[in-house]
């Protein structure tokens, strides 16, 4: 009897405990349901601690997650107890959630508190009994669950095996969630990336684009520092740093460093300490930088430059195949926006040069002196070029060498010459092309008259004129300055050299023609002055008649406002006014006596005489005024036209009173010569009638300031 109640007993164990292990699945089986449902990884990683917790009955937990780029455990989450405020990582056979790690199985123990295996960073916190198992997804670690629990509870198998059962569950829960998370993470990084080439698409300003650049790839890979090297003269040149202390501007070759190696392959490179990195630059010893990824900007092909980013200080992150995707992707849309950049601050370069030598060949071209073209030529080259010196030196075909002629900045003497071939604007010459220099003082070619010039860089060019050597036009820097010319700048001085050779060579022949009318107008001159003392001859003047009308009527002339271009033909006017009487005989020119109503009539004819002759002369025409009018009279009365007060050139008014003031003040034949008084009295008397009253007035004020001399 007592044996068959003690069967129903175990048996009644027995079915309850098999009911509560059935419990216990189903359990697990909701909850599992229910972790799937939570994407959220840090509520999840809670959630399952506290679903496990209630599940064994413990008294708390915690979950370790596996760190790959640290090949260490980290406690995520813990419940029931007080979490380490520090050292929460463990080493593989660390702790129990390090043994469970390396045994890739459970493991439980009943004292923590006197296990040999105990982690140093929960000296403080007490727990007796401690179960963990691996959370494993198939053969992938994901991290190790525990749980603790007070005395008397300690785990037993089933627990064990339950809890074996639930990490199974909770890592396919964490890896969904940790899938979700980094889809969400992509998608936010792709969304990030979109409106950061959006923004830098926008910007054209090259040294704020470069800045931003930077700026967005370090909050792109959320890493300590971002820069970027772009390539300079076969060499990469540190450009842009998010961070102080890199040694910005500083250069690296092809091949070296981390940057040039990406640049030498066009591969990214990734590096976890770069301090004990072999290919180590040395230009970043002493800065503490550790994890590395670096990756090349590239546009259609072209090495724009190296994109990096890097952790430094106490940082212990590695990038991720994952980062170097990301940055390879922006570093491409940066390159684009870079090479944009670039594109639209050439154009608009372009543009200010053109429109400088559009403003340069007008400016040029309205100059006619060759002084004045040369100082020209000289200070617009420096302002296209923004070069601190300019110099021209003009070839001479007679001694076959060049003359300084011009020069901005140091230099030598003007008049300086030297043989073709001797230094930049001999070799010039000689060549007839364009030479650049990086630095004058190391050109093996150099001027031995230029030694006490510490030239730099150094851009020569020839002035031709259709094929002809005119001469060399050159700009220089002057040490310390590092600029070094290029072949833009070359082009665009070739081009200036061109418009500027058309303007010398237009202003020597401007000076040619220049000479050539003043020799002619010497000769011209000549021959007038010829004809007016051949005249008075033949008039039997008085010696210095016309030169005393020449300087009279000058002198009026200018009071009365005209301009010195205009004297030049006043005095032509003056030295033919009487060329008519060539057309009157000589026994009428001549006659001592009265002459006759017939012979008037034929001596006032000379005024047409003198227009008929000089009129056909185009070199004469504007020296006609006074030969044909200085007859006519205010009041209309005179010959041979009889015009009538302003009617009459001005020219012509001028002349008939200072004429007549200087024929009654002489001697003649037929009467002695009037006083001044006799003669004012005269002139003031034939104001309004023969003379301008105004001309009168002016003339009678001028002699007051300048009385006659005879």
């Amino acid at each position: 009897m007592t044996v068959f109640v003690t069967d129903i007993t175990e048996r009644r164990h027995f079915e309850e405990e098999l009911s509560r292990q059935n419990s216990q699945l189903e359990s697990v089986h909701q909850i599992s349901i229910g972790l799937t449902a939570e994407l959220n990884l840090e509520k999840l990683l809670e959630s399952i601690t506290t679903h496990a917790s209630e599940l064994l009955k413990s008294s708390g937990g915690g979950i370790y997650l596996y760190r790959e780029d640290q090949d260490k455990l980290e406690l995520a989450v813990a419940i029931g107890t007080q979490k380490p405020i520090a050292g929460n990582f463990l080493e593989r056979g660390e702790g129990l959630s390090g043994k469970v790690w390396e045994l890739g199985k459970p493991l439980t123990v009943e004292d923590y508190e006197t296990w040999e295996g105990r982690a140093a960073v929960y000296n403080s916190i007490s727990f007796k009994a401690v179960v963990g198992a691996p959370i494993l997804r198939g053969e992938e670690f994901l991290g190790v669950l525990t749980l603790m629990a007070e005395p008397p509870k300690k785990f037993s198998q089933h627990d064990v095996a339950l809890l074996e059962l639930y990490a199974v569950h909770a890592a396919v829960a964490i890896h969904n969630a940790r899938l979700y998370q980094n889809v969400q993470s992509r998608m936010n990084q792709l969304e990030m990336l979109y409106e950061t080439s959006k923004t830098l698409s926008g910007q054209y300003d090259l040294n704020v684009l470069l800045q931003s650049i930077v700026d967005s790839a370090r909050k792109l890979l959320r890493s300590s520092t971002s820069g970027m090297y772009l390539v300079s003269n076969n060499a990469l040149r540190l450009t842009k740093v998010t961070e102080a202390g890199y040694p910005v501007g500083a250069y690296l070759r092809f091949g070296e460093g981390m940057a040039g190696r990406v640049a030498q392959t066009r591969l990214p490179i990734r590096v976890d300490d770069y301090s004990s990195w072999e290919g180590h630059a040395s230009i970043y010893n002493g800065i503490p930088i550790h994890a590395v990824i670096e990756v090349p900007m590239l546009y259609k092909g072209e090495l724009i430059g190296v994109l990096t980013a890097d952790e430094s200080g106490s940082s212990k992150r590695k990038f991720t195949e994952e980062d170097e995707h990301l940055l390879t992707l922006f570093a491409s849309q940066a390159a684009g926006a870079i090479h944009s950049a670039r594109l639209y601050s050439e154009t608009r370069r372009r543009a200010q040069e053109f429109a400088g030598l559009y403003e340069t060949t007008l400016d040029l071209s309205l100059q006619l002196d060759l002084s004045t073209v040369l100082t020209k030529i000289i200070e617009r080259a420096k302002k296209l070029l923004d070069a601190l010196c300019s110099s021209i030196s003009l070839y001479d075909p007679t001694q076959a060498n060049l003359e300084l002629v011009a020069s901005i900045g140091p230099d030598l003497p003007p008049g300086t010459r030297r043989q073709l071939g001797d230094g930049l604007a001999g070799r010039v010459a000689e060549s007839r092309s364009p030479i650049i220099i990086d630095d004058y003082s190391k050109w093996e070619f150099r001027s031995t008259l230029y030694e006490k010039i510490p030239y730099g860089s150094m851009l020569g060019v020839p002035l031709l004129y259709s094929g002809h050597l005119l001469g060399v036009l050159d700009v220089a820097e002057i040490k310390p300055s590092s600029r070094v010319f290029n072949e833009a700048d070359m082009r665009l001085l070739s081009l200036f050299a061109g418009q500027a050779a058309s303007a010398i060579e237009n202003a020597k022949l401007f000076d040619s023609l220049q000479n050539s009318h003043e020799e002619l107008s010497l000769a011209y001159d000549a021959t007038i002055e010829g004809w007016s003392r051949a005249m008075d001859l033949r008039d039997k003047e008085t010696e210095g008649h016309t030169q005393r009308l020449v300087k009279r009527t000058l002198e009026i002339a200018e009071r009365m406002g005209i301009s010195q271009q205009e004297l030049i033909h006043v005095r032509r006017n003056v030295l033919l006014h009487d060329m008519g009487k060539l057309g009157v005989p000589d026994h009428i020119l001549l006659k001592p006596g009265a002459l006759s109503a017939e012979e008037w009539k034929i001596m006032r004819q000379h005024p047409t005489h003198a227009y008929e002759m000089l009129s056909f002369v185009e070199y004469l025409k504007p020296a006609l005024d006074i030969p044909y009018c200085h007859h006519e009279k205010w009041d209309g009365s005179g010959y041979p036209r009889g015009l009538k007060e302003k009617n009459i050139p001005l020219v012509a008014r001028l002349f008939a009173v200072v004429d007549v003031w200087d024929a009654l003040r002489s001697d003649r034949p037929y009467r002695p010569a009037w006083s001044v008084e006799q003669t004012r009295a005269y002139i003031i008397e034939q104001s309004g009638r023969q003379f301008d009253p105004h001309v009168v007035e002016i003339f009678l004020k001028m002699l007051d300031e300048s009385p006659d001399p005879l």
